[in-house]
């Protein structure tokens, strides 16, 4: 980047999502110089969050040079009743205020100062009115101010009537080396109580890849689906099934916990045999012609070979020796959540972990079962996800095929994701489906979002870590 884009004099408008101000400081700001950040009383908790995230900046922010914050709030004159009800003219005078104390500071100094607006937070009036404000007092300047919008599908810094051609435009600015984003700022940004998942790793991934394998013919997922039926258990007072898949373990009485592991403990993985004849019984291979029928069910059957291998576990184990033989599983309770469908979140992960360094992510820019909590108390909750530079790519996770229940954790997906990444995430469903482009082009219309959502399905899984990399790296 050229540095001479650098200004000692930053104004930003301060919006919902923090995360394009902290984008913009690190490319415009310079060290030692001020930010002016420009809100209204609606986002002071942002400001606030913005304020400790620049500090602790060794680049904004080196020894002995410290950045200068400056805040100022938007505030309704003396004819005005509420906080919200702002007017252009607000707007124009105090960022014009600013701007002239700015200049007499300069004056003052004897240092010709350099200024910038960046009007890509807050709300349209306000970025209109601030833009003006600039105009106005720079008309009959010698030196003009760098004017600059993030846009997000692009990822493009764009300047406003540019002096040089070095400020057409930043392309492709999230793969810039000072925007690589950690995890920890990226929450703290947002104000997310989180617990850093850097110790957690992909677990049980040969068995997982035995499960792949497994789900590579609808008849194997449905064969293997059936099965995980039997993971429902009924305890404590309530006499309905409840589904290991969906349990909060962290809402469980201890005494619930002991009782479901109990039961668990006494079911036992499907034999060989009967795995292999269950999937021969199956509608959609019975289906096929002799010589397909063979081979398919030869191919599920290796799979849950396979599978049992990375467990380490034989066939007709209990859950209880298959979690112990494993060494990745507390308990049958964990193994059994893993079993039904949590495999699928850490192959999605190691598949992310293989191809890191092709993929372009942060040092600390991978996660897998992410949960955080904010100041109002609100969840946040991701399966895997993934930094490059700034953008956020969020991954759900869902090992069934059902459209509509598709379309539904894309949609759970794009929020989430929105909240954390803003506009310039994208999102990818990682499924079973046997039609993942038709899910992904009604998604895309629905959600009015294209080129942001992308869906993996069953023939993807074999090579994901391709498929992974084409994506982040902008390919397909």
């Amino acid at each position: 980047m050229n540095n001479s884009l650098d200004v000692n004099h930053l104004f930003l408008l301060v919006g919902t999502n923090p995360l394009p101000n902290w984008v913009v400081a690190q490319l415009l700001a310079r060290p030692g110089g001020t930010v002016y950040l420009v809100a209204t009383s609606g986002v002071k908790e942002t400001r606030l969050r913005l304020t400790e995230a620049f500090g602790k900046d060794q680049r904004l922010s080196p020894a002995g040079n410290k950045l200068k914050i400056e805040f100022t709030e938007i505030t309704n004159d003396e004819n005005h009743s509420t906080p919200d009800d702002i007017r252009a003219l607000d707007v124009q005078r105090q960022v014009k205020a600013l701007l002239e104390r700015a200049r007499d500071t300069d004056a003052r100094r004897g240092v010709e100062g350099s200024y910038g607006l960046n009007y890509t937070g807050g709300t349209k009036m306000m970025a209109v009115h601030a833009y003006q404000a600039f105009k106005e007092f720079f008309k009959e300047a010698d030196s003009q101010p760098r004017l600059s919008y993030l846009d997000a599908r692009s990822l493009t810094l764009k300047f406003d009537q540019p002096t040089s051609v070095a400020e057409i435009n930043l392309t492709e600015v999230s793969q810039y080396p000072q925007l690589q984003i950690g995890l920890e700022t990226l929450f703290g940004l947002h104000g997310e109580i989180w617990q850093p998942p850097h110790q957690q790793t992909a677990i049980a991934i040969a068995a997982a890849q035995g499960l792949v394998a497994m789900y590579d013919h609808l008849a194997g997922q449905e064969v293997w689906r059936k099965w995980c039926n039997s993971l429902e258990v009924t305890f404590g007072r309530n006499s309905k099934p409840k589904k290991v898949g969906g349990m909060n373990l962290n809402n469980l009485d201890r005494r619930d916990w002991q009782e479901i592991v109990q039961k668990l403990n006494q079911l036992e993985l499907p034999t060989l045999s009967d795995w292999e004849r269950e999937l021969k019984n199956h509608r959609a291979i019975k289906k096929l012609v002799q010589a397909q029928q063979s081979n398919v069910t030869n191919k599920l059957v290796d799979g849950y070979r396979q599978f049992l291998k990375g467990l380490n576990a034989a066939d007709g184990d209990t859950l209880k020796d298959a979690a112990q033989k494993s060494g990745a599983f507390a308990d049958s309770l964990l193994l059994a959540k893993w079993l039904d469908g949590l495999w699928l979140e850490h192959y999605t992960f190691d598949q992310f972990q293989q191809h890191q360094k092709q993929n372009e992510t942060n040092p600390d820019g991978l996660a897998i079962n992410v949960e955080s909590v904010n100041a109002q108390g609100r969840k946040f909750e991701a399966d895997v996800i993934a930094l490059r530079g700034y953008q956020l790519f969020y991954c759900s996770c869902y090992a069934g095929g059902v459209p509509i229940d598709a379309k539904r954790k894309l949609f759970e997906a794009m929020i989430r994701a929105e909240q954390l990444g803003g506009e310039e995430a994208k999102v990818a469903l990682i499924c079973c489906s046997d039609q993942p482009d038709t899910v992904e082009r009604e998604a895309e219309s629905d959600f009015q979002r294209k080129g942001m959502i992308r869906v993996f399905g069953r023939k993807h899984l074999p090579a994901l870590a391709a498929e992974l990399t084409d994506w982040l790296t902008g390919k397909k």
